[in-house]
């Protein structure tokens, strides 16, 4: 899901499960609810896939180098409560 992004750390191997994800909490049901961005080092434009991720309440980007808009996909979160792009 990350794939065509650049980190500095490895959290995100495809061989562990997404819950173990550094960055992610999930709910009972290992749902995805809560990713927290915040200085992982990614590299390109904000990705779309997010918008799967329909159980996530708080999404944070916080100091990345993205670029571009924000995708529309963003607007499927109808669950999200808290969402951060600073820089």
């Amino acid at each position: 899901f990350l794939e065509n992004h650049s980190t500095a750390s490895d959290w995100m191997q495809s061989s562990t499960h997404h819950c173990d994800w550094r960055p992610t909490r999930c709910d009972a049901s290992s749902r995805v609810d809560y990713m927290d961005m915040k200085d992982a080092g990614l590299v390109g434009t904000f990705p779309t896939e997010f918008g799967i991720l329909n159980h996530l309440i708080h999404l944070t980007f916080e100091n990345n180098n993205l670029s571009g808009s924000v995708p529309s996909e963003v607007g499927n979160l109808s669950a999200l409560t808290y969402l951060s792009l600073r820089e």
